[in-house]
């Protein structure tokens, strides 16, 4: 048997998108998340291969079924309710971790926010929007609608998975689980970060001179911590293996556009800045990036072979990091597949989103990963 792992993530699963389809599936040609939930299941059960089965993150879109929620009893339907009924039919070895989606409490303004991640236009969502509903103003509810307080409300109590860092084998595959966590530009120790972030002039030259306004509402995530980067370097230094997987939501690397054999100079200091001058995707990668570089390029870590699997941005891309130069290669998934055993090279791929698409029009489609001995398979499942 050749034994593999299926990677899936992004699901975003939501009640709401099994409400609109009833209404409205026979008018547009949406995405719905919850069916490609039930898909995957069923995908994963007739697998005769897979030894395991991880889920990359964003397994919810917000916590609460109702638009307005209920934090006070918390006694209303849960889309995590719902999404767990559904993942407990797998039968094959099933972990999770969270991202940044899973940490938030209040469903989102469809008015504000948008459907295009399933592929519902601008223009049908106000056609629909009496039937579509989640459109009422809120007030101050609009602007929780990112926000993350623990100590009051812990949006992860139903989630079943790793939220500290974990070492797990499946077969030959050493694997460790690392949480990015939340995206909340309104958890207090985070508007300083985003004060800053907004107004470095990487950022205003994206808005000014770019009419980029991405720069200006992304949202800070908490990242890798000095927690978790102990627990990598203890984990390498104890271990004898010479293959580790790293599966994290958040990506270290992100181009705005794939551009294939297109080369990038990564640092460890002055991170995302760096990342920033050279016209990266800046607003989605890992607070932290830096850091997590300076201990996989490690002297001592040369030989043991490297790859990071990652997700979030709805589309699957892939790079080779040199360790010795940091030189990151934007290639192909034949290419990375060629340099899979060489340890040279740090290898970083992001998956396919299962249930939200790219805005990127050349880039609408959803699927999943399968990892094998032999290298890395992109199914793709829809193509919008």
């Amino acid at each position: 048997m050749k034994e593999e792992i299926i990677v899936f993530s992004d699901v975003h699963f939501a009640k709401i998108w099994d409400d609109i389809d009833k209404l409205l599936g026979d008018k547009l040609d949406m995405l719905n998340p919850n069916r490609e939930l039930r898909r995957i299941v069923k995908i994963i059960n007739s697998s005769t291969n897979a030894v395991a089965v991880i889920n990359n993150g964003d397994s919810v879109d917000y916590f609460f079924a109702d638009y307005f929620g209920n934090k006070l009893t918390g006694s209303r339907e849960t889309n995590w309710d719902l999404f767990n009924s559904i993942v407990a039919k797998i039968k094959k070895q099933y972990y999770e971790i969270p991202g940044n989606h899973d940490y938030r409490s209040l469903g989102y303004n469809f008015d504000l926010y948008g459907l295009k991640h399933i592929n519902i236009s601008d223009h049908n969502r106000k056609k629909f929007a009496k039937l579509i509903g989640h459109n009422k103003f809120r007030w101050l509810k609009e602007w929780t609608t990112l926000s993350v307080n623990e100590k009051k409300f812990d949006p992860l109590k139903k989630f079943n998975g790793f939220k500290k860092p974990v070492e797990k084998d499946f077969g030959k595959f050493h694997c460790i689980f690392l949480n990015t966590g939340s995206d909340a530009i309104v958890r207090f120790k985070n508007i300083f970060k985003y004060i800053k972030k907004v107004f470095t002039k990487s950022t205003l030259k994206q808005i000014v001179l770019k009419n980029n306004w991405r720069g200006l509402v992304s949202c800070v995530n908490d990242g890798i911590k000095k927690k978790d980067l102990d627990f990598i370097n203890e984990a390498l230094e104890k271990n004898h293996h010479r293959e580790f997987y790293f599966f994290l939501h958040t990506p270290i690397i992100n181009s705005r556009k794939s551009h294939p054999d297109k080369i990038y100079q990564l640092k460890m200091e002055g991170f995302l800045g760096s990342i920033a001058k050279q016209n990266l995707d800046y607003e989605v990668v890992l607070n932290g990036g830096g850091m997590f570089l300076e201990i996989l390029t490690d002297k001592n870590y040369l030989k043991k072979n490297f790859i990071i699997v990652a997700s979030h941005i709805h589309n699957a891309k892939y790079f080779l990091i040199h360790k010795e130069t940091l030189v990151a290669k934007e290639v192909t998934l034949g290419e990375l597949n060629k340099e899979k055993n060489n340890p040279a090279y740090i290898k970083h791929l992001t998956t396919l989103s299962l249930g939200a698409l790219d805005f990127c029009p050349e880039n609408r489609h959803t699927g999943y990963l399968k990892i094998s001995a032999d290298g890395f398979r992109e199914v793709v499942l829809n193509k919008f």
